[in-house]
């Protein structure tokens, strides 16, 4: 069965496609999609923010035909393994490192989800020191197997041996909050994606009514909030624990992953407030916790 609906590129708001396993209805000698096919094609819709619903071909009184059963079990065995990758994971900043393998964020981790059928000595730009949302590479490990893999990272990218069928876990050492993360919550604002300027996972949230606010809730013992930058934006009233402690200018030249506000706080809980001050256009890109 053909997606639904399919996109290019990561978008800005959750969406959703539907397909099923075959044919919508259910008949004799059915022609299903194999573990993988959906895999893959999960994968796909996932990587750019999509949410991945298929529909189980059932007979009249409810039962399923035993191929059907089997893919299901193999499935079920995939996402046992690959889960911690994909369960309330975010988009990296692209969607995809080739047509067979996939970017996920999760737990301070990079993800990628390979299906292709050979190894390959990968040269990913996207992960040298210089890129906008991977700091230094600290490890790579095969998540089906623990094994740890040799690497270098360069200022350009990251070269690495990408096994074949498998999923690579790189742990490193830009652990930030993104403007679109769990938690982060907005009273109006707009949320654009791929846009190619350098932001902290190529995506930023952007403001231009007064009094429009963005609030984050975090432990830690600091925090530091990084904006989009330019000529003739606006300020923004920075609040923590719901006491204003400054006002920041955005309005500075054309900068991406500026840090334009920073506090040192006592270990704890505590919650910072973005709030637009009515001058002009404000943005949020990322929170560094400390």
């Amino acid at each position: 069965m053909q997606l639904k609906i399919r996109n290019k590129d990561i978008q800005a708001y959750p969406w959703q496609t539907e397909t099923s396993f075959g044919e919508w209805h259910y008949h004799p000698n059915m022609q299903y999609m194999s573990a993988n096919q959906v895999l893959h094609e999960m994968m796909d819709v996932i990587s750019k923010n999509g949410n991945y619903m298929i529909s189980i071909c059932q007979r009249g009184d409810g039962s399923v035909d035993d191929e059907l059963k089997q893919i299901l079990k193999e499935i079920g065995a995939w996402m046992q393994v690959h889960g911690e990758a994909i369960y309330g994971s975010r988009p990296f900043e692209i969607a995809n490192y080739s047509e067979e393998c996939f970017f996920l964020r999760n737990h301070n981790c990079i993800y990628m989800i390979n299906f292709a059928e050979e190894a390959e000595a990968a040269v990913i730009t996207h992960l040298g020191r210089n890129s906008a949302t991977c700091g230094k590479i600290t490890k790579v490990t095969v998540l089906e197997t623990g094994e740890e893999l040799a690497f270098e990272q360069t200022e350009e990218a990251l070269k690495v041996l990408l096994p074949a069928a498998a999923t690579l876990k790189i742990e490193q050492d830009k652990h930030w909050i993104n403007d679109d993360d769990k938690g982060v919550r907005y009273e109006g604002w707009y949320h654009v994606c791929n846009r190619e300027s350098g932001d902290y996972n190529n995506d930023c949230h952007f403001s231009e009514v007064e009094g429009e606010n963005c609030t984050f809730e975090f432990e830690g013992s600091g925090i530091s909030y990084y904006a989009y930058c330019k000529e003739g934006y606006g300020s923004a009233e920075v609040y923590i624990d719901d006491e204003m402690v400054g006002s920041v200018d955005l309005s500075a030249p054309e900068q991406a992953q500026k840090r334009v506000f920073t506090q040192e706080l006592p270990v704890g809980k505590h919650s910072i407030r973005i709030v637009n001050a009515g001058k002009g256009i404000i943005s949020v890109d990322a929170f560094e916790i400390r």
